[in-house]
């Protein structure tokens, strides 16, 4: 789109390119983007399931977990049962590693993970989530979403497609 075109217009032209999937190569640039998004997600998913490394501490205790994918399971399952703090299961995530650490960095920093709010140290913050029920992470919080399937902007239907593509080509 071309602006002030008109013979009284005083400011300079100006182009300006809307995106849209009716323009083929905008629709390709999209749809190529998206494919690499997805192969991102489909490897990062790939190489937490067949780690060998976990080595991760409980965000709430001292319980250590290390070894394979199975342990990875093993401390979700921990903190769903022995803390009541449920995240979601493992298979539903991708960047695994990353995901820790952000909640242990919101905890590290006195965060509440369901409310936000920050309290004084961590014995003010761990009653406050046991009172209060906050088990789970805030909903409203989009900074999570990349790390499950379905929740980024790609849909889960794309991420099965692709990977039924990826299958078909091995």
């Amino acid at each position: 789109m071309k602006t002030n075109t008109g013979e009284h217009d005083v400011f300079e032209s100006e182009f300006y390119y809307f995106l849209c999937d009716t323009v083929p190569e905008d629709r390709q640039l999209r749809e190529h983007l998206n494919h690499m998004r997805l192969d991102v997600i489909l490897e990062n998913q790939e190489r937490d399931r067949s780690r060998t490394n976990f080595n991760k501490m409980c965000l709430f205790c001292s319980a250590e977990f290390n070894g394979s994918y199975d342990q990875v399971k093993e401390f979700f399952n921990h903190m769903s049962e022995k803390h009541h703090f449920n995240v979601g299961h493992p298979d539903n995530m991708v960047f695994i590693d990353d995901f820790i650490e952000s909640i242990r960095g919101r905890l590290d920093g006195l965060q509440c993970l369901s409310c936000t709010k920050c309290f004084k140290d961590r014995t003010t913050l761990k009653d406050h989530m046991r009172k209060k029920s906050h088990r789970a992470l805030n909903k409203e919080d989009r900074s999570f979403d990349k790390f499950y399937l379905g929740k980024t902007k790609t849909s889960r239907y794309s991420l099965f497609i692709r990977q039924n593509h990826i299958n078909q080509q091995k």
